[in-house]
């Protein structure tokens, strides 16, 4: 559950221009600050707090193990972000392709190491 993806309010199902169509200011400020949410949507604060959660809790369970986690988007990025200990800029600036492979490795003594970012070379047939 905390690995689902940003809830977009009243955004959801509509394009990036549409959304910011429908609210310029608003877009605009999400685009600027992590604390600012869709119209009855989420913000990316939220998301990342939850996705920490939720590694936290993989984490309590599986301990050294490598953990594969199928997620969406936003909470990949949070991952991502939380791996390389930089801002909330990489949930605007950064792409990710469908079905992507990403790896961030958490280590129990506190580093961590982002190794792939957005591989699609195994889809290649």
């Amino acid at each position: 559950e905390d690995l689902r993806e940003t809830d977009f309010g009243q955004w959801e199902g509509m394009t990036f221009s549409e959304a910011h169509n429908a609210t310029p200011e608003l877009h605009s400020s999400w685009l600027a600050d992590p604390a600012v949410a869709p119209p009855e949507g989420e913000d990316f604060r939220t998301v990342d707090s939850r996705v920490s959660a939720a590694r936290e809790r993989i984490a309590q369970q599986f301990g050294a193990s490598d953990v594969l986690v199928v997620s969406h988007v936003t909470p990949i990025k949070s991952l991502l972000r939380q791996g390389l200990g930089c801002g909330f800029e990489i949930f605007t600036r950064l792409h990710l392709d469908l079905a992507s492979l990403s790896i961030a490795e958490f280590y129990a003594d506190g580093p961590t190491s982002v190794r792939l970012i957005n591989d699609t070379s195994y889809l290649r047939g």
